[in-house]
């Protein structure tokens, strides 16, 4: 009897601690890595939007001081992101994503596509 009280000791001490840690892994979605440009766009008192190169856009959320950096137009960067369902965007603009890391940012000529983009967006047909 001694025995089985010891194992059901044993079994009640450490099954918690696994339920937790469980938890805490399904929790939090594992991060991704994003490529393209930054684009600002003027909506909604204006939004910065990350336009990967598949050509889906995302919204950043993080720290001021951690954004503040891809705040420019044409920006071609390389980040890790975590998707939170959680998020609301004021200018739903793409899926919204929180910042973990910049990877890269480097500034270099846009192609000659975005020049069009731009035009788009002048006529309020690209958002």
């Amino acid at each position: 009897m001694k025995s089985f009280g010891t194992v059901l000791l044993a079994v009640a001490l450490f099954l918690p601690g696994m339920w937790v840690s469980g938890d805490r892994a399904a929790a939090e979605p594992p991060t991704t890595i994003l490529e393209g440009r930054m684009h600002y766009l003027d909506i909604q008192g204006g939004c910065w939007v990350l336009v990967e190169d598949r050509g889906r856009r995302f919204e950043l959320v993080a720290e001021p001081a951690l954004l503040q950096p891809l705040k420019v137009e044409g920006l071609r960067v390389t980040v890790e992101v975590r998707p939170d369902s959680n998020l609301v965007g004021k200018c739903m603009a793409g899926r919204m994503v929180r910042l973990i890391r910049i990877i890269r940012a480097e500034t270099s000529p846009a192609p000659e596509s975005w020049e069009s983009l731009s035009l788009l967006r002048e006529k309020g047909a690209w958002r």
